[in-house]
């Protein structure tokens, strides 16, 4: 199910015309950072799956701020940025992680539950790209950039939206590790 939603992950940013290669370096990241704050402070553990959800979009939105606002090549920006998450990475794991709340290990610990939880993710992303104005939007940068901005899409609006969805599905694959 990481794989599947690192699969999901990169096909949305692949669908705007954009490419994250960042996207196993952000679950890395994102997986060590949150287990390190919910060990350090006294985080309610049903609040602490919301955590990596939260520092992957972050992290999305970085990308996203370098790929969408500041209009930098995606493939050498989210490359940088993957070198610093993956730099981050051994910063933040220096040392072993031990007692992490049961409820927060549960998503990743039972198969069942992490194959419902994709399955309905995907269903999810499926419906937002068919049904939503965001979904279209993504479709018409990644089909003809200059003609969706001829039609009134945002695209900076939409690139960075983008990637800060691929940052919030690399958060959510981080509970399926």
């Amino acid at each position: 199910t990481t794989i599947g939603s690192l699969a999901l992950a990169e096909s949305i940013a692949l669908i705007s015309g954009n490419i994250d290669v960042s996207v196993d370096r952000i679950v890395g990241f994102v997986g060590v950072l949150a287990a390190k704050l919910i060990i350090s402070f006294p985080i309610n553990p049903y609040l602490a799956i919301f955590l990596p959800v939260v520092l992957g979009t972050l992290c999305g939105c970085f990308n996203g701020l370098l790929v969408g606002i500041l209009r930098l090549n995606p493939f050498v920006s989210t490359l940088a940025t993957s070198m610093v998450f993956s730099g981050l990475l051994l910063i933040t794991s220096s040392t072993s992680l031990w007692s992490l709340p049961k409820v927060y290990l549960y998503i990743g610990g039972n198969m069942g539950f992490a194959i419902i939880m994709f399955f309905c993710i995907l269903v999810l992303f499926w419906f937002i790209l068919r049904y939503t104005t965001l979904g279209r939007n993504i479709y018409a940068v990644g089909g003809n950039p200059f003609a969706a901005l001829m039609l009134g899409v945002n695209l900076k609006k939409t690139i960075f939206a983008t990637y800060a969805i691929v940052g919030m599905v690399c958060g959510l694959a981080t509970l399926f590790y």
